[in-house]
């Protein structure tokens, strides 16, 4: 009986040595969206920033500001999104919210727009369905 009891914990032992060794930090964060990701640049004497917000319960945030120098317009999205897809080959973010009415330029209340996204070297790909692609980084 003791030799079984003693095999069963080695059985057990071995299987938890393998789950506790089988991924490493870097591989999760890589691999997931939750968090802040910032994208800026400069275009025409204009600068503008992104910041997505993702969290666990499939909301996000999204801050936008530009300025020309004399003048900054920002504004906040707050949403929901869904992700389908594996992040490391190209997943599909679809993200829909609202926003106060008049800001960023627009009469309309509501955002809806889908991406494709990917993670790679610890940067995420956004690519609208223009083809334009933005490159953002954690923050």
């Amino acid at each position: 009986m003791k030799l079984y009891l003693k095999l069963l914990y080695a059985v057990l032992l071995s299987a938890l040595s393998f789950t506790l060794v089988s991924c490493g930090d870097d591989d999760e964060d890589n691999a997931s969206l939750i968090g802040e990701w910032v994208t800026a640049w400069s275009e025409d004497g204009e600068s503008f920033q992104f910041i997505w917000t993702f969290k666990r319960d499939n909301k996000f945030t999204f801050d936008y500001s530009q300025s020309d120098g004399f003048a900054t317009v920002t504004a906040q999205i707050n949403g929901v999104y869904t992700l389908s897809g594996d992040l490391s080959q190209g997943a599909t973010l679809v993200m829909t919210g609202s926003y106060p009415l008049g800001s960023a330029g627009s009469e309309s209340g509501m955002y809806n727009e889908t991406f494709i996204c990917v993670i790679k070297n610890k940067a995420l790909y956004v690519t609208d369905d223009t083809g334009l692609t933005l490159v953002f980084t954690r923050k």
